[in-house]
């Protein structure tokens, strides 16, 4: 992994504590006007691709979040809703720290109730609200975007390394394994 040593630049490896001890998150609020998000992601489930600038001069663009709602949507289901903007940048501030040019891979956005009980079980999942999204990343060890979820502390953050994927919502800040 070429990029490990960008991550050791930023001090991200100086151990859990001090990585959890400094949120890397950036707010529209602290962007500031002249702040532009570009996220790139790459849904395999569909083979669809989301490359565009969602945000930029202090809002979002209506057209860019449209597409991302899209290619988050419960596949199975062919149902979408609103990803919480939230969310959206705690996956673009994951994009910034891994510093890879392949896109993360979204492995499951938006989930209707039945594809839920399908694949989950949980009543009350954060992707029936379009509040959380599962990640991987085909460069990156799951246990290195682990680390890179809690660095920001956005939310909560699922680490399930047997299925390698990272699940990230805009809820409380709270951890677990699956």
């Amino acid at each position: 992994m070429a990029k490990a040593s960008g991550l050791l630049r930023r001090g991200f490896l100086l151990g859990a504590a001090g990585a959890l001890a400094t949120p890397y998150i950036v707010t529209p609020a602290q962007a500031g006007q002249t702040d532009e998000r570009r996220l790139r992601f790459h849904n395999p489930h569909t083979n669809e691709n989301f490359d565009a600038v969602y945000f930029a001069k202090g809002q979002y663009d209506d057209d860019a979040m449209r597409e991302f709602y899209r290619i988050a949507r419960d596949w199975r289901q062919e149902k979408e809703v609103k990803i919480d903007n939230r969310t959206i940048n705690i996956a673009y501030n994951m994009q910034n720290i891994l510093e890879q040019s392949t896109p993360l891979m979204l492995v499951s956005g938006y989930r209707t109730p039945k594809t839920n009980r399908l694949v989950h079980g949980a009543t009350h999942s954060y992707h029936m609200r379009g509040e959380a999204l599962d990640l991987t990343h085909p460069n990156v060890s799951t246990s290195t975007l682990h680390k890179v979820a809690l660095r920001i502390r956005g939310g909560g953050v699922g680490y399930y390394p047997s299925e390698h994927f990272v699940h990230v919502d805009c809820g409380p800040v709270r951890t677990w394994r699956g």
